[in-house]
């Protein structure tokens, strides 16, 4: 995830002026990192796993009136626990209100081939990468 905006294009985006009210949208291939979250016994999140890997993005962008709106990552592909070698299979959509502020929230889930299976969200702050997991499901542990 620290990686994820640094090839989306703001700079493009800014400079076109569509004369339509309509949504466009292109994938690109991105490097990908995310801590993984789960609650222990007590209700406390804890670390449990940080994952990586290569995968798609692809980047839905919607303006109105000449005006860029938001734009919307979908994430999907094949991960790499840190770990255990598991390999995961990622869903994640987030929604980017434009003009982008320094922090949005996530939500992603996680199956994995040994049965390990998250779901987290939280937020992202754009400025120093830092990740923040408010709520965490983990159905698989």
């Amino acid at each position: 995830m620290v990686c994820l905006l640094s090839g989306i294009g703001l700079t493009q985006l800014s400079a076109q002026k569509p004369d339509v009210t309509r949504s466009f949208s292109y994938t690109v291939e991105q490097g990908y990192w995310s801590p993984v979250y789960c609650q222990n016994d007590q209700g406390v999140l804890v670390l449990v796993d940080v994952i990586t890997g290569t995968i798609d993005s692809k980047i839905v962008v919607h303006y109105n009136d000449n005006m860029y709106q938001w734009y919307m990552i979908q994430w999907s592909g094949e991960l790499m626990s840190s770990l255990n070698q598991e390999v995961f299979r990622i869903h994640e959509s987030d929604k980017i209100d434009i003009p982008v502020t320094d922090v949005y929230a996530y939500h992603f889930n996680l199956v994995g081939n040994m049965g390990s299976h998250y779901i987290n969200s939280g937020i992202l702050n754009m400025n120093d990468w830092t990740i923040v997991c408010n709520k965490s499901v983990c159905p698989g542990k």
